[in-house]
């Protein structure tokens, strides 16, 4: 009887990793994603051009891993075979999008760099790789082998987290990291369970998230405590005050 109990249990729990949590993370994904993309959008006289591309990078990545997440969902039936084969690709070139856009936002973020150029080719040879399989057997290895590269990213983003030494993102980009070995360990039948590495990746996303809006949140109180201060007429040479923040834009683009 114990041994049963332990399959309901273990069966339980992974049915909640991978049921209810995933439309939970496809929601999640999308939210994060439209949030930084407004963001980007809706301040960017306020943000720096580096900024700006940040938010929309990680924007950007956020809803690629929402497709992704696609593969995951609980199905009823297999639908058409081939149809499932082309969601199956349509998630795996949004996870490939997905790393590529993150490292794209990672690479400006902490190191304040741009992502060489044949980062892109090697990312846009994964997603053809995935597209143009013929197959499932031929994507199962495919994909396989893709995995590699999307692997050492993430250890690759991991090291230059932990160089830039912002605190609140370490914690993240060590969880990540824990989760992609967690699914290499089940990939190479060392161990069982429900794969995490999709968790570890909406941490990640959030612990970004949480900074942005951090920093938005002192970017829009400064512009309003200077829209407040005194603003020198070159016309009359007299003193303009109190300035609304919507005024002080007026003036700045007049």
């Amino acid at each position: 009887m114990a041994v049963y109990d332990n399959v309901y249990v273990k069966t339980g729990i992974q049915n909640f990793f991978n049921g209810s949590l995933i439309f939970l993370l496809i929601g999640g994904y999308g939210a994060v994603g439209l949030l930084l993309i407004l963001l980007a959008r809706t301040s960017f006289r306020n943000l720096r051009t580096n900024d700006v591309r940040i938010f929309s990078f990680f924007g950007i990545a956020s809803f690629c891993f929402s497709i992704f997440m696609i593969d995951s969902m609980y199905r009823s039936s297999t639908l058409n075979l081939t149809l499932l084969l082309n969601i199956r690709k349509l998630s795996f070139l949004g996870l490939y999008l997905g790393i590529y856009f993150l490292l794209l936002g990672i690479n400006r973020y902490l190191s304040n760099k741009t992502t060489p150029k044949w980062v892109m080719v090697i990312y846009s040879i994964l997603g053809l790789s995935a597209i143009l399989a013929p197959g499932y057997k031929s994507l199962y290895y495919v994909t396989g082998i893709n995995h590699i590269t999307i692997f050492i990213t993430i250890f690759y983003i991991l090291k230059l987290t932990i160089f830039s030494r912002k605190n609140a993102m370490v914690f993240s980009g060590t969880l990540l990291a824990l989760c992609a070995v967690q699914s290499i360990l089940i990939d190479a039948t060392i161990i069982d369970g429900a794969y995490l590495y999709h968790y570890g990746l909406f941490i990640y996303m959030m612990s970004f998230t949480f900074i942005v809006a951090y920093k938005y949140s002192n970017i829009e109180q400064e512009s309003i405590a200077l829209s407040r201060k005194v603003v020198l007429d070159a016309m009359t040479g007299g003193l303009i005050t109190e300035l609304t923040y919507q005024q002080l834009n007026l003036l700045t683009m007049i």
